[in-house]
């Protein structure tokens, strides 16, 4: 008795696994596969002015192939897109200083100085070359940043850069050494020519003279065909990591 109870119960499961079911959604998989241009488009990633007056986000209320930049007034004004002018200079993110009067960040490859809240901007570089990562100095009186694998630093007060990091690619290149002939025959020379002997001296006070003069530079470091990362300098600018 018990195996034929068990014979119907599995006969019964098989008839309605069999039944085809019926769709009663009007969704349709290609309706699903439209995504945001089925169900519509909602602002994303909202971000505050440095004033704490206006919200950003991005938006595609008329459908568009890409979303765009919007902004809306604390007061709950209608939406307004952002114009490319108004985009290309917006300080999104950034870093504050201690007392959070100021931010540094970069717009295209290059950093820029805010100063809060009178909102003057101060251009601390226009290069070709992309420069990124701004941190202010422990004491706030610079704003140390990175281009290339090199660190730099960007004094408030005088607007003075200086290159705090000299890292290069590859091996240093060492000059010749002169073959036990060719010493010889120097060594030589100078023993019986007077004048290639002041030459000499004269070389060698001038280069001595020139190094003096030279401006300081930061220690060359050659790093071979290794890579560097996360290039970071202490507080007090003294010490990189």
């Amino acid at each position: 008795m018990r195996l034929l109870i068990i014979a119907l119960s599995l006969m019964s499961s098989l008839a309605l696994a069999q039944e085809p079911y019926a769709n009663r959604s009007r969704l349709r998989i290609e309706d699903i596969m439209k995504g945001e241009a089925f169900v519509g488009y909602s602002p994303e990633n909202p971000f505050w002015s440095d004033d704490a007056q206006t919200v950003y986000f991005t938006w595609n209320p008329d459908g568009d192939t890409l979303r765009s930049l919007y902004k809306v007034n604390r007061t709950g004004a209608k939406p307004e897109k952002v114009s490319p002018e108004e985009e290309k200079m917006l300080a999104r993110g950034g870093v504050y200083n201690q007392d959070r009067t100021m931010k540094v960040y970069t717009i295209q490859g290059d950093i820029f100085l805010k100063e809060l809240p009178s909102g003057k901007v101060s251009t601390i570089t226009a290069t070709v070359q992309a420069e990124s990562n701004p941190q202010f100095s422990g004491d706030n009186r610079f704003v140390v940043y990175q281009s290339g694998d090199n660190l730099f630093s960007w004094e408030l007060a005088t607007g003075t850069t200086r290159q705090l990091t000299q890292f290069i690619r590859g091996a240093k290149k060492e000059e010749p050494r002169k073959s036990s002939q060719e010493q010889w025959l120097e060594t030589d020379q100078l023993e019986l020519f007077e004048v290639l002997r002041d030459r000499k001296a004269a070389t060698a006070i001038r280069e001595r003279q020139g190094k003096a003069l030279e401006s300081e530079r930061p220690l060359a470091f050659y790093y071979g065909e290794k890579n560097l990362s996360n290039v970071q300098c202490s507080p007090d600018l003294r010490y990189v990591t």
